[in-house]
């Protein structure tokens, strides 16, 4: 409130506030309020952290590009074409010491066999992205490591952005 005004009116205020003995306890009443709406804020900008990137695949299946955005992915391989569809994130744990996210795509083309895409880091391998697609949600959902029916396709993908 007193920032939007000119700066002589905010020292004009602080001096009649600090000679009358009052801007010590305004400010003990202020501070934790100040601190909790800084708390909020910063929660509502870790939320909303959105994960982007541009990956490249090589190899005989995994040879393409993977395309995700702030509201869209898309996923372009050898066996499988999912052309840019919005997504609803599953799961996402960014701030980890091996990141993860996996996205369920909310359309799928005739030509996209996936339905879910988890993308995961791991950090022996600093360019490079796991990159693992599920036929349903379902499948995502009651995966195990050993479980590799489930997965319809698994890539060691570049990130190049």
């Amino acid at each position: 409130m007193i920032q939007d005004t000119e700066p002589s009116l905010q020292i004009f205020v602080y001096k009649i506030l600090s000679t009358r003995g009052l801007f010590r306890p305004l400010s003990r009443l202020l501070l934790p309020s100040v601190m909790l709406m800084a708390l909020i804020n910063a929660n509502a900008i870790a939320a909303d952290k959105v994960f982007t990137g541009v990956f490249q695949g090589q190899g005989r299946a995994c040879f393409g590009k993977l395309f995700l955005r702030e509201k869209t992915v898309e996923w372009n391989s050898s066996f499988s074409v999912c052309n840019s569809t919005g997504y609803t994130v599953l799961k996402s744990d960014l701030d980890g010491t091996s990141p993860h996210i996996a996205v369920y795509l909310k359309h799928k083309s005739r030509t996209c066999r996936e339905a879910v895409i988890a993308l995961t880091f791991d950090p022996a391998f600093p360019h490079f992205w796991q990159a693992e697609a599920y036929v349903s949600r379902q499948d995502y959902e009651h995966r195990t490591d050993e479980d590799v029916k489930a997965r319809t396709l698994m890539c060691s993908m570049q990130k190049l952005d």
